[in-house]
């Protein structure tokens, strides 16, 4: 992604990053208040001039006993920072969920030879994922990869809910998101603007302080 469309990839609980440079950038409070933060941060120190590399080393994340609706909730929340990062890369995501794609093609000829290749595409698909998980030896049973396509369009479902659903629940906090993923308590007012001063006392150079705060007063959380 950082190669090809210059899309940094910094995913919070496993970048680092020197502490004179994230000083450098106004520190983590710069950031606070975006669902994106770790996005934006690896954004700004590309736009600094500096180089976001990738660790060839892989981390595994573990995820236990997780309920179905902890697991909607927080794939809504990833789906709509993506959203509203950039609508045309989020738009083009829809691409990578054939099922959910030729699901939608039998719905519209409705004929056998649909339903063939729907059912082909879901074979594919539970061959492909299978075939990933075995790389990264996830301890999966044979029970649950054959739910894959279940899940692909669940996934589905939930890519279509943030172009009516604006408003995120982050550990128990109701958030409204706007634009770069600005967040705002339900019921509280943004803040149109912000001094000079309040830009200093955040310590951010006049570069990096200018985007975030015309970012915020573009921000439509209403």
């Amino acid at each position: 992604m950082n190669r090809f469309l210059g899309i940094p990839i910094t995913i919070g609980k496993s970048m680092c990053i020197r502490r004179i440079t994230l000083n450098d950038l106004g520190g983590f409070r710069a950031f606070a208040n975006y669902l994106a933060e770790d996005f934006l941060l690896g954004k700004t120190v590309r736009d600094a001039g500096l180089k976001v590399v990738i660790s060839p080393r892989t981390i595994d994340s573990v995820c236990r006993s997780w309920s179905l609706s902890h697991f909607a909730n927080r794939h809504l929340r990833w789906m709509t920072m993506r959203k509203h990062i950039n609508l045309l890369h989020y738009l083009l995501e829809i691409i990578a969920n054939p099922v959910l794609l030729a699901l939608l093609h039998l719905a519209i000829t409705r004929d056998p030879a649909s339903l063939v290749l729907f059912a082909g595409v879901c074979a594919a698909k539970v061959l492909v994922d299978a075939a990933a998980l075995r790389i990264m030896r996830a301890p999966l049973r044979a029970a649950h990869i054959a739910l894959i396509p279940l899940k692909d369009l669940a996934m589905g479902l939930i890519w279509v809910a943030p172009f009516f659903i604006h408003r995120i629940n982050w550990r128990g906090n109701r958030m409204i998101v706007g634009r770069n993923t600005a967040l705002l308590a339900c019921g509280v007012r943004p803040a149109h603007k912000l001094t000079i001063g309040a830009r200093r006392a955040l310590g951010l150079p006049q570069r990096v302080g200018s985007a975030l705060i015309s970012s915020i007063r573009a921000a439509n959380l209403g």
